[in-house]
């Protein structure tokens, strides 16, 4: 869960974890509402939250996003005062890094080899910094630029790197809510004729009000679940649909090849809240 709400700043090694996961979650590091509520669903370890994920949190009577964004707030507290010594690094195994095929990495090791020596690089911007185009370089490493970037990269990430069926993940994306939700969303929230809270009440046997408030964390969850990596072909699209609009002095463009209008509708709803948490910086949409 961790990683996922966090996954620029923690990945998946989430370094020192390990080292909480049996503590028993103590009063003074969280809010005494909070902990009762994560008591109450049988959640009384760092480890037993660690193993939930949003959708279940969510799940707990009057727990809210603000509610999650406090508790993920505080097991990373928590795991960085256990997990860190004296030296400010944390003392769980570190991560082996895996290796490049072979026919990447011959090109670049007597690049990297020599950016290492010669020029003190430590880090993949501190290579690229050292392009020929950037600047005069010896002959001998300019010819092993030329190598390593005749390297052909859709060979390396192979499936990955064709378009995405945009259709086939915002089908996906419905189904991360339970049948009542998703019910809502495909009849309401993103229907072309939306039926009114009072009859869907009446089809799922609740108060409109509660229909309204289904609603709401039905929407909370798709934007959770649009933030896993399982969606990350989604968000890069999304992206491009923003940073295209941004250029032309327009809206983001919403169609799709698919008939479904609540995809259609969907895929509207995306890109606005796309574009709010990002608010087209000029960082995020250069």
């Amino acid at each position: 869960m961790i990683r996922r709400v966090y996954p620029d700043s923690y990945g998946d090694a989430l370094p020192g974890l390990h080292l909480i996961a049996e503590h028993e979650i103590a009063p003074q590091e969280m809010a005494t509402r909070y902990r009762y509520a994560l008591a109450r669903d049988g959640i009384r370890t760092w480890g037993d939250l660690a193993d939930c994920d949003e959708i279940r949190l969510l799940d707990i009577h009057m727990f809210g996003s603000t509610c999650l964004a406090a508790v993920v707030e505080a097991a990373v507290w928590r795991m960085a005062v256990i997990a860190l010594d004296g030296s400010n690094q944390f003392t769980g195994p570190a991560a082996t890094p895996s290796a490049p095929p072979e026919w990447i990495a011959l090109p670049l090791r007597p690049l990297v080899a020599w950016a290492v020596a010669e020029r003190g690089a430590t880090t993949l911007d501190d290579l690229l910094v050292l392009s020929p185009a950037l600047g005069p370089l010896p002959a001998g490493i300019t010819s092993q630029w030329r190598q390593a970037n005749a390297v052909n990269l859709r060979a390396f990430v192979g499936a990955a790197a064709d378009p995405p069926d945009l259709a086939v993940l915002l089908r996906a994306l419905l189904t991360e809510v339970d049948g009542r939700r998703e019910l809502i969303l495909t009849q309401r929230t993103f229907a072309a004729r939306p039926q009114t809270y009072q009859a869907l009440g009446r089809r799922l046997g609740v108060s409109a009000g509660r229909v309204r408030q289904l609603e709401e964390s039905a929407l909370s969850r798709l934007g959770y679940a649009v933030a896993t990596p399982r969606y990350t072909p989604l968000r890069w699209h999304l992206d491009e649909r923003l940073r295209q609009a941004r250029t032309l002095g327009r809206p983001a463009d919403t169609t799709l090849t698919d008939p479904d209008p609540v995809l259609a509708r969907l895929l509207s709803w995306l890109c606005e809240t796309h574009a709010d948490a990002h608010a087209y910086s000029p960082n995020h949409l250069p």
